[in-house]
């Protein structure tokens, strides 16, 4: 299993090198194709033939959706290229997180979308993880695992509810019918 801080040091980097968070122009200047695609269950996938990498999206969802898929799929580009070969990685459900590869690039995905001091300015104005996630246009599953990030880089008194990584939703995480942007 890849630590956290290899990621967190990893997304640094990124944003450094690239001057940006948006992950679908990460993939651009890391010569990574992106492709819509008509699934009915599939949310994306990442899949490596040679020296091409692509990251396929379901064009069904929102834009807030596929933006979350292209951040998660970017994480198995950079943490788990092998995976991609052969059959490739597919993604019905993002939000399996007792999959240590999964886990790991959810964590890649939460790092690289929210700045830690405008996510600490959210936690301190007193807003719930639902609240956060309506405000950054993304998803509570997202809002816990950056929550558990930033204890692990030592801001261990957030006064928030606790959030649980691990936890899994009975109906699922991840359904484009929850749209959770605010605008």
């Amino acid at each position: 299993m890849i630590n956290e801080e290899t990621i967190i040091s990893l997304v640094r980097d990124l944003i450094k090198r690239y001057g940006t968070r948006d992950p679908f122009k990460i993939c651009v200047e890391l010569g990574i194709i992106i492709m819509y695609r008509d699934f009915d269950d599939l949310k994306g996938m990442y899949k490596k033939i040679g020296r091409n990498r692509y990251i396929v999206i379901n064009r069904n969802l929102n834009k807030y959706w596929q933006a979350i898929i292209c951040l998660h799929e970017l994480g198995h580009d950079r943490l788990h290229p092998e995976l991609g070969e052969h059959a490739g990685i597919r993604d019905f459900e993002i939000f399996q997180l007792k999959e240590p590869t999964e886990l790991e690039a959810n964590m890649f995905a939460a790092e690289l979308i929210y700045d830690d001091e405008e996510f600490l300015g959210y936690i301190y104005s007193g807003y719930t993880v639902d609240e956060i996630a309506k405000i950054t246009c993304t998803c509570r599953d997202l809002v816990s695992i950056k929550v558990n990030l930033l204890r692990q880089k030592g801001k261990k008194n957030l006064r928030m509810a606790e959030c649980d990584p691990y936890f899994l939703r009975s109906e699922g995480a991840g359904s484009d019918e929850e749209d959770y942007c605010a605008y």
